[in-house]
């Protein structure tokens, strides 16, 4: 659906590389910003550093959950 916007958006989205990177911005709720990574490798790291970035937040959010839990 992206492809015809690959020269206006500079994004290859016939590349499964690019596409998988999409993918895990999307996931992660992160989204574009003016500098981000072009290389494989630090799309892995980026990857990685996302993925882990979200168990954090959502290990933060049941730990407080649980705190404020009322016991009878």
């Amino acid at each position: 659906m992206e492809s015809p916007l690959d020269e206006v958006s500079g994004q290859k989205f016939k590349s499964m590389q690019n596409c998988m990177w999409n993918v895990v911005i999307t996931l992660t709720t992160t989204g574009y910003g003016d500098i981000y990574p072009k290389t494989a490798l630090g799309r892995i790291v980026g990857s990685l550093l996302m993925i882990w970035g979200t168990f954090l937040v959502s290990f933060f959010v049941v730990t407080v959950s649980n705190m404020l839990t009322f016991t009878s």
